[in-house]
């Protein structure tokens, strides 16, 4: 099996706040991230079935599935999609998320197998894609 694609991402932030109800709409209203991937390359400004969105947000101890949602393009604009792919996130502060306070931040890891971006591995050396965090 091949390794999966990893995004790490560290946010310095003093206040930390997250949706303990959270609708895949509106994870992106809360401390969180997107990871954008292209598989055409760095082009392009309309999201195609080669473009992938992923979006995580910050919690505390409950399970992640809530809290995490995947988006394909269709030409036109993102389509939700149940594709598989993990995030891992923890966060540093004196208090807990949604508790005013002194936090340092947070981080969140993703996981991307290459087969949620269908393909059987990963691409050849040298291919470009579009990233964007």
């Amino acid at each position: 099996a091949h390794q999966p694609i990893i995004v790490d991402v560290n946010i310095m932030d003093q206040h930390l706040w997250y949706d303990t109800s959270p609708s895949a709409a509106t994870l992106t209203d809360w401390d969180s991230v997107t990871v954008y991937l292209d598989k055409r390359g760095n082009i392009g400004s309309t999201p195609t079935s080669d473009s992938y969105r992923l979006d995580g947000q910050l919690n505390w101890y409950e399970p992640r599935a809530n809290w995490q949602t995947a988006y394909r393009g269709n030409g036109k604009s993102w389509v939700s999609i149940p594709i598989t792919f993990t995030t891992y996130n923890n966060w540093n502060g004196d208090v807990p998320p949604n508790v005013a306070g002194s936090h340092h931040g947070w981080f969140i890891a993703f996981s991307i197998p290459f087969s949620s971006l269908e393909l059987s591995e990963p691409p050849p050396q040298g291919t470009v894609w579009g990233l964007g965090i």
